[in-house]
């Protein structure tokens, strides 16, 4: 086999990891959709129940909001508490990504040198 072959050979093994670590951090990416969504629909309901909770003088109901807002509060705690490891994940695999990256445009740098045509 040529110096060549084995670049070409060694290029493709680095563009499927590439491929592998994209495709990873992207379905990690996915994962924080849900929860994300689900904060959103918890500060939609919060105002949505506030307004509900008004009596005709403009008065809120307190004990329907403070239990409404304890449960809410934990909620967001639980919700935050996945993003932040579905984030540290993320970062890490932004690493592995960039990684793979630099690998794969490493041996190309390195196969444009050895092209004899060049």
């Amino acid at each position: 086999m040529t110096k060549r072959t084995d670049l070409l050979k060694l290029h493709a093994i680095a563009d499927m990891a590439l491929q592998t670590e994209l495709a990873k951090l992207a379905a990690i990416a996915s994962e924080e959709k849900e929860p994300r969504q689900a904060l959103e629909t918890l500060s939609t309901e919060q105002a949505r129940l506030f307004e509900q909770s008004r009596d005709t003088l403009g008065l809120t109901r307190p004990n329907a909001m403070e239990n409404w807002i304890g449960w809410a509060q934990k909620e967001r705690q639980k919700i935050s508490e996945t993003l932040l490891e579905i984030q540290t994940r993320k970062e890490h695999q932004i690493a592995r990504s960039r990684r793979a990256f630099g690998k794969r445009t490493a041996l190309e740098k390195i196969m444009n040198k050895s092209d004899p045509r060049r």
